[in-house]
């Protein structure tokens, strides 16, 4: 687990900067400043409330972005056809009542999503950047994927034998 935590600079010559400022999402939030004729009685004050302005301002990474992916009989459904570039979660749900088991591949590539080349009734995904996958996925169950993604463009796909052929394919654009 990482943290995100940016340090800020100010332009108030008499104040200085007595923590960090944590990036959270895409809220600043304020830095902790001390005058600089205030002193601390102790040492330990000092840092310990350093740390305490840090540890409230300063969040876990986790992924920037959630696309809900459903897979169904014969398409892929996704709630965003774009995102931003960053870390991008999907949440793949294989519905009840398509009695197949499926699979979600994230390949990198700026042909369109009905036009890749199949043979033997999959897509060759040694002929493009491959992104990630989850296998297997049973009707009525769901899976996690989660991805750093450039800009781009993307096809999403399942290439179980036949399946890509159905429909199962959509496209998706990343932004910067």
């Amino acid at each position: 687990m990482s943290i995100d935590c940016t340090p800020l600079l100010t332009l108030r010559p008499n104040l200085r900067l007595a923590s960090r400022v944590g990036v959270i999402g895409r809220a600043l939030i304020p830095a902790v400043f001390v005058e600089e004729n205030v002193m601390f009685s102790s040492p330990r004050t000092a840092v310990f409330l350093g740390v305490a302005a840090l540890g409230l301002v300063c969040s876990p990474s986790y992924a920037e972005q959630t696309i809900k992916a459903t897979l169904l009989m014969n398409t892929i459904q996704l709630n965003a056809s774009d995102v931003k570039a960053g870390k991008v979660t999907f949440e793949v749900s294989n519905a009840p009542d398509t009695g197949m088991t499926h699979e979600f591949v994230v390949l990198k590539t700026d042909l369109a999503a009905d036009r890749l080349p199949v043979k033997n009734g999959q897509v060759s995904e040694s002929q493009f950047k491959k992104m990630g996958e989850v296998e297997d996925i049973d009707p009525g169950k769901g899976k996690r994927l989660t991805l750093k993604l450039a800009p781009g463009r993307y096809v999403v796909i399942c290439n179980r034998p036949g399946h890509y052929s159905m429909g199962l394919h959509t496209s998706l654009l990343v932004t910067p």
